[in-house]
Order: structure tokens, then sequence, then C-alpha cells
């Protein structure tokens, strides 16, 4: 009996292990990446710091988690994944101070950009935002339509930089 068992315990040792591709790991899921990190956030035409945002990669790589914290204290967090079935990124935010943003999009010119709807505390608008790693490290810019996108106007513009090690 106990030659069977260890038989069975090699058997099951030598069968060939199927290796299947990870979920979310293609390059496409990776055309996001360049956000990953710890981020001051300025004012891009200025040195006003405006937060601090982390992002990081959650659930196996299947998103990019931002957790951002303003200098007035109001906070946000954002969910962005890519959808392969609609071949789009995905980006759901939501703030302290009731803001609701869902936009959608893909790589554009080297930057991603996401258009859809901010809500909760205002009219809600059409709005687009644009990352797009530059020198400094990535900038973030965001326009707003209230006709539903024919027209747009300057929203934010911030620029994410490493924060600079205290001495």
């Amino acid at each position: 009996m106990r030659k069977y068992l260890w038989g069975l315990g090699l058997l099951v040792l030598v069968l060939p292990m199927r290796s299947q591709p990870l979920p979310c790991s293609g390059p496409t899921y990776r055309s996001f990446d360049f956000w990953l990190g710890d981020w001051d956030v300025f004012n891009a035409n200025g040195n006003s710091k405006t937060a601090h945002v982390r992002v990081e990669s959650v659930l196996g790589g299947c998103a990019l988690r931002e957790e951002y914290t303003a200098t007035d204290g109001s906070t946000g967090e954002s969910l962005s994944s890519w959808n392969a079935a609609r071949h789009t990124w995905r980006q759901f935010w939501v703030s302290s101070k009731g803001a609701i943003v869902s936009i959608e999009g893909n790589v554009r010119d080297g930057a991603i950009v996401l258009t859809g709807t901010e809500q909760g505390t205002h009219a809600p608008d059409f709005v687009r935002g644009t990352w797009k790693p530059d020198a400094a490290g990535v900038r973030e810019t965001a326009q707003r339509s209230q006709d539903n996108g024919r027209s747009w106007e300057a929203w934010f513009d911030l620029s994410f930089r490493r924060p600079v090690p205290s001495r």
C-alpha cells in the first residue's frame, strides 16, 4: 500500500505544470505605470504645493490606486484599470468633498487621455483628464465642458514631482 501511495505522489510531482499567462500582465496593463509612486503635486505654473499623492499597483497588477491628500486636508481616491473587453482605460474618482468622476479613454500621443462625467459638487460637467510623463515626473491636465464636449475650458494643470528628502 505504501509503495502505491508513494508512486502516486511521484506521479503527481512529475506531471508537467501548465503555464498560464498571469491576468493583467500584458503591456497594455502597464501603460499607466509611469504614474506609480509617491508624488508631491504642484500647480504646473508655480511652485505652490497643492497635494501629496501615492499611486500603487493593486489587485495583482490589475489596477492603480491613487490616494490624494490636498494641503487643505481634503482627500480623494481613484481606481484605474484596463478593461480588456472594451479596450479602454477606466478611472473612478471619489473625493471627501463629494465629487464623483467616472472617465474612460486610451493612450494618445504617449499620454493617457480619459473623458467622462464629474458630479457631486455642482451641475454635472463633461471632463477630460490627461496624464503624461515629463521631465519633472508626470503632468496632469484637466478640462471641463458644460455643453457635452463641444467646447472646453481649463480646469486644472498639475505637476507631479518626486518628494525631495528632508535633511
